[in-house]
């Protein structure tokens, strides 16, 4: 599952992936790691090709009074057009969340808690599929789409964002005077994945300041009887 975005990149990176794109520095989010709650980058249909703006990562429906505890984050693809609501967000609220990678915490072979980072073989940018609402309080927000990974991605997580490459991407985007149940019921369970890399991040270094006012708060006898272990 996806628990955090990167988006390092900017405004002529992302413009190249979309025919036209309204897009300015300032649509881009302020850090390049995104948790839940953040403002995220979203690309949506702008009559005139597509057009940026954000959406606050967790789902908050413009029906409800107030916003959920914990608004949803994810929504699984292949079950999202049997659920009236979610299936009037399909069809009129879509959009594209792009991301550089996507990262999450599992364990790993030593079962050791690390967090994963996952992208692109060669780099490329990624594009999250998502559906988003208008809240008269909340305001805009979002949530992804997962679907079941197949093939070498499912070696990764069983269940990943769902990724469109850019003729897919173009298609979700667009406005359909017939909504085209059959295409994008495919689209939500795709045969195929883009060519993904997983990597553990290293751990971040202690802080040098920290690990000193450690050392001085503990006396040289108990420093002597500590152990490994203990």
């Amino acid at each position: 599952m996806c628990e955090r975005i990167e988006l390092h990149a900017g405004v002529r990176d992302i413009s190249r992936h979309f025919g036209r794109l309204q897009i300015c520095a300032r649509d881009l989010p302020d850090d390049d790691e995104l948790a839940p709650g953040d403002p995220l980058l979203i690309i949506s249909s702008g009559g005139d090709g597509a057009r940026a703006s954000n959406a606050r990562w967790g789902l908050v429906g413009h029906f409800l009074d107030q916003s959920p505890r914990s608004p949803l984050l994810h929504l699984r693809g292949e079950t999202l057009a049997a659920t009236p609501f979610y299936n009037r967000l399909l069809r009129r609220k879509r959009c594209l969340i792009p991301a550089t990678a996507f990262l999450s915490w599992q364990f790993d072979g030593e079962g050791q808690r690390r967090k994963l980072r996952i992208a692109e073989r060669d780099g490329e940018l990624l594009l999250l599929a998502g559906i988003f609402d208008h809240h008269p309080h909340a305001g805009s927000t979002c949530a992804l789409l997962t679907a079941p990974a197949i093939g070498l991605a499912h070696g990764l997580q069983p269940r990943l964002p769902l990724l469109l490459q850019r003729e897919a991407a173009a298609f979700w985007l667009s406005e359909h005077p017939e909504f085209p149940d059959q295409e994008f019921a495919a689209l939500l369970q795709p045969t195929e994945w883009p060519a993904l890399l997983g990597e553990y991040l290293p751990e971040p270094e202690p802080s040098p300041q920290l690990c000193f006012d450690f050392a001085l708060t503990r006396s040289p006898a108990s420093a002597q009887r500590w152990q490994p272990g203990q």
